[in-house]
């Protein structure tokens, strides 16, 4: 779940979510978040690993992952502005 809805270039996306071990042993797993600029202006990679974390669970535990990225890290060069840009780009 996003905590926000929209977000200025200065902002950071907050991510919430729930991980469950439903195994039988105590367990790891990596939690990732990819990320796609559908709709660009310019070619981009179709998915960018962004935010990733280590969770340990234990048998039948669920724990609660909260990831963050700077907005800043969404952007992408413009060669013509010789700066940084964020695209305005609906979330799926």
């Amino acid at each position: 779940k996003l905590e926000q809805a929209q977000l200025e270039s200065s902002d950071t996306l907050k991510l919430i979510l729930e991980v469950s071990n439903t195994g039988t042993q105590l367990g790891e797993e990596v939690v990732q978040v990819y990320v796609s600029a559908l709709g660009s202006r310019v070619e981009r990679v179709k998915k960018e690993l962004k935010a990733f974390a280590r969770v340990a669970l234990q048998v039948g535990e669920t724990k609660t992952v909260k990831l963050e990225i700077p907005v800043l890290n969404l952007a992408y060069y413009d060669e013509g502005k010789e700066a940084f840009v964020v695209e305005e780009i609906e979330s799926q």
